[in-house]
């Protein structure tokens, strides 16, 4: 069977989610999921594809659910979030195109969207749905590597 996944990679900040996000604002009910953008301040927030509520990812690092990779410390609340949302457009929206953005270093080590997105991956390539995942260059051969396991 071939895969129905589809990637977007590239170096850090080099503009995958902003090219996706244009890609989907010509096409919105094609799409269904998260974007991972930054605002204007710098700071990352997790965007529903579907209704356009944005919940921000940043957090301090003296938060009580703050989530740490590298200098970057993300609030587990909104990934639980984005848990949710990912289940909730897999089984609502099966006709379109499901959105991750991003699998990183959390994903790869079981935290941020891990609890959701591998099994939703799976699942969907087995009956055949399309998925799309942004990836940075660097990470693509062990996500690859995860999602053969």
């Amino acid at each position: 069977m071939p895969s129905n996944i589809e990637w977007i990679t590239g170096p850090v900040h080099t503009g995958k989610t902003t090219r996706l996000a244009a890609r989907i604002a010509e096409n919105p009910s094609h799409y269904c999921g998260l974007l991972a953008p930054v605002n204007e301040n710098g700071k990352r927030y997790l965007k529903d594809i579907v209704s356009g509520e944005r919940r921000m990812l940043d957090c301090a690092p003296d938060s009580k659910d703050a989530v740490a990779v590298g200098p970057y410390f993300f609030c587990e609340t909104v990934f639980a979030w984005g848990r949710t949302l990912l289940l909730q457009h897999h089984e609502k929206y099966p006709n379109r195109t499901l959105v991750i953005d991003e699998i990183g270093k959390l994903e790869l080590r079981g935290e941020g969207l891990a609890k959701a997105c591998w099994d939703i991956i799976e699942l969907r390539e087995s009956i055949a749905l399309s998925t799309l995942l942004i990836v940075r260059d660097s990470l693509v051969d062990e996500v690859k590597r995860r999602l053969e396991d």
